[in-house]
Formats: structure tokens, C-alpha cells, sequence
């Protein structure tokens, strides 16, 4: 079973009905007539007022529509080669921390927890007429700062196995394809990608309160490689990022920027027991082999040093 039907399948009666209503028409181009009238015959699929729809009969959220002229700061989707993408998705509400006065937030949060997927619904056409792609389902990976990740399927079904989005240098996004074929190179084109590059890798270092705490408990170290170059290292999760409690010093590690994704890749991990790197299979033989095995640096303050119950839930995500 592909992890989209068994994702499916966590939901029964209308709701999975119309799980598969987005998943059988991921890619298609479809009119709001289409979709409202759905709710004619089975399941009511979104509604027209909200950007998210959270039906009466579950806790859980259905689905999502982005809107041409939205009133929130929606990031564009990022496709990626194997029809995967990923895209950020702001909160109904201005205010973060106003997040869960709305049932539809609440929704989202209860797909996140209970890895349950929704439809996404992306609009081509406002007005009369107006016009929606089926991006097809995704699965609720993460909340910060107001804005939830959305990660799509793939062609075949699977799901990136990522506990969170991944920097801009590991998405296939619409800009950098288009500037790939471009005949001539214009710098001007990609100003705008740059920007949006920049600003991911500050939203991925972690919110200043959190990485000053991270950064001072490590001394300005990371915790693997002893790199002391602060704008190469970033205050890594070590359990996914759920909200403002996940940012306790001791769900933090400092990490450099490229063994902060291998550790969200669950390529490098720190067993709980022996709090010693321990390398996969496929990085053993690069450049990173000289970690494998090497005990871990903690920090000299116990009450920041990382949660034991934490390091334990990564190692057997891991399953290195």
C-alpha cells in the first residue's frame, strides 16, 4: 500500500470519500460549480467563505484553497521533479498567537498530530467562473510562526520523508526551473528567489529567542563538527516543531547547516544510549564518515542538555 492510500484509509465514511475525490483528481483543473455541487450527491468538499474547511461532522480539516487575491502571505507552491511539493499556508488569522481561537486552525493541528492528510485546492481563475487546480492531498507537517508546511504526494504515492520542509537548495521550485532553461543568464530574474532563499534560511535557523538559547548552551559550537562559524550553524529540532513549546533548550541541538538536513533526514542521529553520532549506511563512506561513532558534545549547563525521551524519539524515527 502507498503511503497515500494509507493515509486514506486513517479516515472512513464521507471523509475518506472525499480524500479521494483530491486524490483522483490531483492535476486536474475543475470550476467551483464542480466542486460546490459535489456536496449534492456526497461530501461537501470546501467552502466558499473560509480558506480552510473544517466539516461539522470531524475535528479534523478536509481541505485548503489558496486564493489568487488571498488577504494572507501564502508562500507559491514549490514543485519538485517527482510531482511532490511543498508549499506554506497561512493560518485563518492575522495573529499567530491567535491560532487555536479558530476551529479551522484547530483542524489543521489535528490533521498535523494525527498525520491525517487534506485536500489543497490552488485558484487559477477569480470572479465568475473562477477556476481551481487539485494539487491532489497533502499531509500537515509543521506550524511556525503562523504559517502551516503542506507536503504534497508524489506521482507514485509517497510522501518526502521529511519531518519538515527542507531549505530552498532541496525543492524544485517554478523559478529555478524556468531560470534552467533561460537561453541567457538576466541577474535580475532571480533577485526575487534569492530574497525568498535568504528568508527561509532565517526562519530555518530558528526564532532568535530559541537560537540565542541554543547557541549560547552550545557555546557557539556545533555539536558534532565543532564548526564556530555562527552564520554557518542553525538551532535544529530535535523533535518536530509543533508549536512554541517545542522551543525548549532541550529540544535543540546546534548543528552546521548541512548536518542539520542530514539529521532531519534521519541520515545522522545520536543514540540515546551511548549519545554517540551514528551515521546511515549511505553516508558512511563520504566525507561525513569521520562522525560515525564520535561522542556527541553537550552542553556544560545539565538543564540544557537534550531530552533524552526526545533523542530516543529521533533514533527510532531514524532507524539508522
Amino acid at each position: 500500500m502507498s503511503d497515500l492510500s494509507e493515509a486514506i484509509y486513517k479516515v472512513d465514511g464521507q471523509h475518506r470519500e472525499a480524500l479521494q475525490w483530491f486524490a483522483d483528481r490531483a492535476g486536474a483543473v475543475v470550476s467551483w460549480a464542480e466542486i460546490s455541487a459535489h456536496a449534492d450527491t456526497g461530501a461537501r468538499l470546501a467552502n466558499l467563505a473560509k480558506g480552510i474547511y473544517k466539516p461539522a461532522y470531524t475535528d479534523l480539516a478536509l481541505s485548503v484553497k489558496q486564493l489568487i487575491s488571498s488577504p494572507y502571505a501564502d508562500s507559491d507552491t514549490d514543485f519538485r521533479a517527482d510531482g511532490s511539493w511543498s508549499s506554506q499556508y497561512y493560518q485563518e488569522g492575522q495573529k499567530a498567537e491567535e491560532r487555536d481561537q479558530f476551529a479551522t486552525n484547530r483542524g489543521l493541528i489535528n490533521c498535523m498530530e494525527q498525520d491525517v492528510p487534506v485536500g489543497v485546492l490552488l485558484q487559477t481563475k477569480a470572479g465568475r467562473g473562477a477556476q481551481y487546480r487539485i494539487l491532489g492531498l497533502a499531509r500537515v507537517v509543521g506550524w511556525e510562526d503562523g504559517f502551516f508546511t503542506l507536503e504534497g504526494f508524489s506521482s507514485d504515492g509517497d510522501i518526502t520523508q521529511l519531518r519538515r520542509t527542507p531549505g530552498p537548495v532541496a525543492i524544485l521550485t517554478k523559478e529555478s526551473a524556468k531560470l534552467a532553461w533561460k537561453s541567457d543568464f538576466d541577474l535580475r530574474t532571480i533577485e526575487d528567489v534569492r530574497k525568498r532563499a535568504i528568508a527561509e534560511i532565517v526562519v530555518r535557523r530558528g526564532q532568535p529567542g530559541f537560537r540565542a538559547a541554543i547557541l549560547n548552551a552550545y557555546r557557539g559550537k556545533c555539536a558534532i563538527t565543532s564548526c564556530d562559524a555562527v552564520e554557518a550553524l542553525e538551532a535544529a529540532h530535535i523533535t518536530p516543531y509543533l508549536g512554541p513549546e517545542s522551543n525548549h533548550a532541550q529540544n535543540g541541538i546546534l548543528l552546521r547547516a548541512d548536518i542539520h538536513s542530514l539529521f532531519d533526514l534521519g541520515l545522522i542521529s545520536i543514540n540515546p544510549e551511548t549519545l554517540c553520532v551514528r551515521l546511515s549506511d549511505k553516508l558512511r563512506p563520504t566525507v561525513y564518515g569521520e562522525f560515525d561513532g564520535q561522542k556527541f558534545s553537550l552542553p556544560a549547563d545539565l538543564a540544557s542538555q537534550p531530552s533524552l525521551d526526545a533523542l530516543k524519539s529521533h533514533w527510532e524515527w531514524a532507524a539508522i
